[in-house]
């Protein structure tokens, strides 16, 4: 199984302790909280749009802001077919509640996502990702991550059956407010340039268990408050399990795939 049919059953293993965190964690404590509903997919591949499958939790540990954070993945692997320019669109929509955000607040960031070569072609190569985290109020851009550039990439490894999974860190502060109430929308976009040699094709994975967070518990600035440290100590060790099983089971080729539409 590819790197998302594992994550998918990760994430059924992931969801539920996060869901017991949250009730546990937000029932003393008050502040706004990212919508997780709506959760959309899409993805361009090569200029062909099409939909994928996507989905949303939000992260129970909340930051000095107070805010509640959202997790952003696809349950299944997006499987991109022509080279050129593959990109991937992750979304979560709905009202604002629990309080206000005010502008000026940094929002920490964190990603993980997976790059693999559906056959292992040697001839196929990604020669760079770029990705772009948005906060819309409305439809105005209330927050923006900036251009995201890529890590190192490792075409051996994106060939071989564990693929290579890229990390890390950002933020965003927003430049404007948000009532409560408004509509908000998370929104991140992950382009990516490549090469099907000898006609491969590009997976792309965002896995339940870390994925594309607003709020990450994983890079807050700040001491954990001694409410905080237990959760973020059993999000970081599910993190780890995942990476570990990851790592330490053989891929087949995927069998879940998008087709593209005209």
């Amino acid at each position: 199984m590819n790197i998302l049919q594992r994550a998918a059953r990760t994430t059924a293993l992931v969801i539920v302790p996060l869901a017991a965190a949250v009730s546990a964690y937000a029932g003393g404590s008050a502040g706004p909280v990212l919508p997780r509903g709506n959760a959309a997919c899409s993805m361009v591949d090569d200029g062909n749009p099409a939909v994928c499958s996507s989905g949303a939790y939000n992260i129970p540990l909340m930051g000095p802001s107070g805010l509640t954070g959202v997790s952003l993945f696809t349950p299944g692997s997006v499987t991109f077919y022509d080279g050129d320019t593959a990109q991937l669109t992750l979304s979560a929509s709905g009202k604002l509640f629990g309080g206000a955000i005010p502008s000026g607040s940094t929002i920490p960031l964190a990603y993980v996502f997976g790059l693999q070569f559906e056959d292992g072609d040697v001839d196929a190569s990604v020669s760079s990702w770029t990705l772009d985290f948005q906060l819309l109020d409305g439809r105005t851009v209330i927050g923006d991550s900036g251009t995201i550039d890529n890590t190192p990439i490792n075409n051996t490894d994106i060939s071989n059956q564990d693929g290579q999974f890229f990390t890390g860190s950002s933020s965003m502060t927003t430049t404007g407010s948000a009532a409560l109430g408004d509509t908000l929308t998370e929104l991140v976009t992950l382009d990516v340039d490549w090469f099907t040699g000898d006609a491969d094709n590009l997976i792309v994975s965002v896995p339940g268990a870390a994925s594309f967070d607003y709020q990450s518990t994983a890079n807050l600035a700040s001491t954990p408050e001694p409410g905080t440290v237990i959760p973020l100590a059993c999000i970081l060790a599910i993190a780890g399990l995942y990476l570990w099983r990851v790592k330490s089971k053989p891929l087949t080729p995927p069998a879940l795939t998008r087709g593209r539409e005209s």
